[in-house]
C-alpha cells in the first residue's frame, strides 16, 4: 500500500517537475524576445539619434524640392500659357505656333497713287506686322492682296503663276514697282515740297532726309549747307514765316530748328488766346 502510494506520488512529482521545466523555458523564452526587442528598439532610436545628428542631408533634399516645386509653380504663374504649350509640345511632339491677331483696319489699304515716302511708310508697317504676327509665306500674299486697290488688284492678276505664288518674288516685284522713286534721289530732293498736313520743322527733317540720301552735305558749314537752308526756306507755303526766317542767319541746322520749335510754340499760343477770348464773348 506505501509502495503504490509513493508510486503515484513519483508520477506527480515528474508532473510537477516537468511543467515547472516547461514554464521555465517560456519564460526564458519570454524574457530573451523581451531582451531581443528591447534590444532591437534601442538600436532603431540610436539609429535615428544618429541620423538625426548628421548634417542635415534629409532635410536638405527636403527644401530642395519643394524649392523646385515653388520654383516651377512661379515659372508657370509668370508665363501660363505658354507654359502649357511647351508641356503639350513635349508630350504630342507636335508644333504649337501662338499667331497675335492683327486687326484688318490696322493697316489701310495700299494708295499707288501717293508719295512715294507714304507707300515706303506703308509697306514698313505692312512687314512689320507680317513679322510681329507673325504671318507665314502664304498669308502675307493674301494680306497683301487684300489691302490693294481694285486697280493693283489687275496689275497683281497679271502677273505670272510662279510670281504670284511665291512671297519673296511677289514682295520683291512689289517693291520694285511700287515703293521706289523712278527719278534719282538727287532728282527727288530738288523737287520736295511741303504737304499740308506737314508742320515747317517735320519738313525740314524730311528735307535733311532726301539731302543725306543725294549725299549732299548740307550737315557741314559749305556753300551746300546754306543752299539747302534757302531750299527749305523757298518752299514754306507760310509767307509769313517766311519773311521772319529770311531775315535770320543761321550758322546751324540746331538753329534753325530751335527757330521753328519757337514759332510753332508762340503760334500755339495764340491760338489758345483767340480760342479763350471767343468763348468769353457773349
Amino acid at each position: 500500500m506505501v509502495q503504490a502510494n509513493q508510486r503515484q506520488a513519483e508520477p506527480a512529482e515528474s508532473r510537477d517537475k516537468t511543467t515547472k521545466a516547461q514554464s521555465s523555458s517560456q519564460g526564458g523564452r519570454a524574457k530573451s524576445s523581451a531582451r531581443t526587442s528591447n534590444s532591437a528598439s534601442k538600436r532603431s532610436s540610436k539609429t535615428r539619434t544618429s541620423r538625426s545628428k548628421k548634417p542635415d542631408d534629409d532635410d536638405w533634399g527636403s527644401d530642395s524640392s519643394s524649392s523646385s516645386d515653388s520654383s516651377q509653380d512661379e515659372l508657370e504663374g509668370q508665363f501660363g500659357a505658354a507654359a502649357q504649350s511647351k508641356s503639350s509640345d513635349a508630350v504630342s511632339g507636335t508644333r504649337v505656333v501662338v499667331q497675335a491677331m492683327v486687326p484688318h483696319d490696322a493697316l489701310e489699304k495700299f494708295d499707288e497713287r501717293g508719295p512715294l515716302d507714304d507707300r515706303v511708310n506703308w509697306w514698313e508697317r505692312f512687314m512689320y506686322y507680317a513679322t510681329m504676327a507673325p504671318w507665314d509665306e502664304k498669308t502675307r500674299i493674301v494680306q497683301l492682296r487684300m489691302r490693294l486697290s481694285g486697280s493693283l488688284k489687275d496689275w497683281c492678276a497679271q502677273l505670272p503663276d510662279s510670281t504670284r505664288s511665291d512671297w519673296k518674288k511677289l514682295s520683291h516685284v512689289f517693291k520694285k514697282e511700287w515703293c521706289r522713286s523712278i527719278g534719282s534721289k538727287a532728282e527727288r530732293y530738288y523737287a520736295m515740297e511741303i504737304r499740308e498736313s506737314e508742320t515747317p520743322r517735320m519738313f525740314l527733317y524730311r528735307l535733311n532726309r532726301a539731302a543725306k540720301k543725294a549725299d549732299i552735305a548740307f550737315e557741314r558749314p559749305t556753300t551746300d549747307r546754306e543752299a539747302h537752308v534757302r531750299r527749305f526756306i523757298k518752299a514754306l507755303s507760310d509767307s509769313r514765316l517766311k519773311t521772319t526766317l529770311q531775315g535770320q542767319r543761321f550758322d546751324t541746322l540746331s538753329e534753325l530748328e530751335e527757330t521753328l520749335k519757337r514759332i510753332e510754340a508762340l503760334r500755339q499760343d495764340e491760338r489758345h488766346e483767340d480760342r479763350d477770348y471767343h468763348r468769353q464773348q457773349p
